[in-house]
């Protein structure tokens, strides 16, 4: 299989997968009442594990000569330290951003949604390990691998080089949070949109630099814990604060 045949096929495998998790596995019979039968098992933990298995099946699959193509192999530590550290900068921004628009709105029209995140544990496991390495397989691993044969393109921003796939798999990442309407109201919507959008471009960055999964996944990591859980915080002292 060539470039660009092997190329193409990773893009539809990213599609397939994409609409698989979020919409039919979660929505089969038997899932759908296995989640309902257990209180630690969500919808999005089901999304989530599908982005897992499905983007490492397809990555092994195309990549069985050259799995490095797709992020799987190690990466030097102090790339991993410079990723999160850029991440935690960036996290506290997100932290500063919303606490503005939360002033602004005030905390009901913000609409945070995070107080229905579940236990602290089932915070760690399911969105700062669970979702974190998830997500970074499907779009930095599957999908910014399908889409290097554009990697000669690329815009200089400051001392860092951001190439097309970089760009379009950090846009995609952040549009797909627009699910959160459900639960947000349209201006924090956008303020994580945004933010998602800039935490994709540096994982997506660090993963092209050193041709590793390793630092993409540790910079998101970064971002959901530090910023996930100051907001987290304050959305229970707010809601405790309330009830009080």
């Amino acid at each position: 299989m060539n470039t660009r045949a092997q190329s193409v096929l990773g893009l539809i495998l990213v599609a397939v997968i994409f609409v698989l998790a979020a919409e039919v596995i979660p929505s089969l019979p038997f899932v759908s009442s296995a989640i309902e039968a257990t209180e630690w098992l969500t919808r999005s933990d089901i999304t989530q594990l599908v982005f897992l298995v499905g983007s490492l099946v397809a990555m092994l699959a195309l990549g069985r000569r050259n799995p490095g193509a797709y992020g799987l192999k190690g990466s030097p530590w102090r790339d991993v330290g410079r990723a999160v550290g850029v991440s935690a900068a960036i996290s506290l921004g997100v932290v500063v951003a919303t606490m503005i628009v939360m002033s602004v709105l005030g905390p009901r029209g913000a609409g945070m949604g995070m107080s229905g995140l579940g236990s602290f544990v089932k915070v760690v496991v399911s969105v700062w390990l669970l979702a974190s390495t998830s997500e970074e397989m499907l779009f930095r691993g599957l999908l910014l691998g399908s889409l290097s044969p554009l990697s000669d393109r690329a815009w200089t921003v400051g001392r860092c080089r951001i190439s097309l796939p970089v760009a379009i798999a950090a846009v995609l990442f952040g549009l797909v949070h627009i699910g959160l309407m459900r639960v947000m109201a349209a201006p924090m919507v956008v303020l994580v949109v945004v933010m998602a959008t800039v935490a994709g471009l540096v994982a997506g960055y660090y993963r092209e630099k050193t041709g590793s999964l390793v630092p993409a996944v540790a910079a998101h990591m970064t971002f959901n814990v530090v910023s996930g859980g100051i907001m987290m915080v304050l959305s229970r002292a707010m809601a405790a604060q309330q009830l009080g």
